[in-house]
């Protein structure tokens, strides 16, 4: 089976592939290029000065400090400009991206735009159900369309549950707690 998981909030995804990888599985990694400095594997494996603000780090800021692994696919969203024309192009070269996948793992906000393929995907909420199920914008009514239909909603706070259970329009929840590398993030003796 192969796997892409399409974006990266704060690396959940990056851990998950890195993860995903490691038992076999065939897994691969989608970045938006635009993404703040906590999206990028960079920011996971890479060490930073204490004063790095993660809103203000691109990936271009990145690109010396790690490369990046050949499992791992870039798409610039700006890449054929700001107009919208360009914002769809731009789309159609995403969902490119996508092709060949058995299944595709939508990390926000990308279940605004899986719902569009072919490819059976799920959701992985990490707590972005806390913001769209009842605004009425089109970015709102994309999201909980994307939600709806995907397979399943892999959730990963305990906290959100009782949203999910006022959200009858969503078919399945699976809870999923949080990949954590525990290689990087081990307890340490401090001296």
């Amino acid at each position: 089976m192969k796997v892409a998981h399409v974006f990266n909030m704060n690396n959940d995804a990056y851990n998950i592939v890195k993860y995903m990888r490691a038992a076999g599985i065939e897994a691969d990694l989608i970045l938006n290029k635009h993404d703040f400095g906590m999206a990028f594997p960079q920011w996971e494996d890479a060490q930073f000065s204490d004063n790095v603000d993660p809103y203000a780090l691109r990936a271009r800021d990145l690109d010396s400090m790690k490369s990046l692994p050949s499992w791992i696919k870039i798409w610039d969203q700006n890449s054929l400009g700001g107009d919208s024309l360009a914002f769809l192009a731009s789309r159609i070269g995403l969902y490119q991206l996508t092709q060949g996948y058995d299944i595709i793992e939508a990390h926000a906000p990308f279940a605004i735009y899986a719902q569009f393929l072919l490819t059976p995907y799920v959701a992985y909420d990490a707590g972005w159900v806390r913001y769209f199920p009842f605004g009425q914008n089109v970015r709102d009514k994309l999201a909980r369309r994307g939600y709806m239909k995907a397979k399943a909603v892999l959730v990963t706070n305990p906290d959100t549950f009782y949203i999910f259970d006022r959200l009858a329009y969503i078919k399945k929840t699976v809870f999923m707690p949080f990949v954590i590398d525990c290689e990087t993030y081990k307890p340490q003796c401090s001296t």
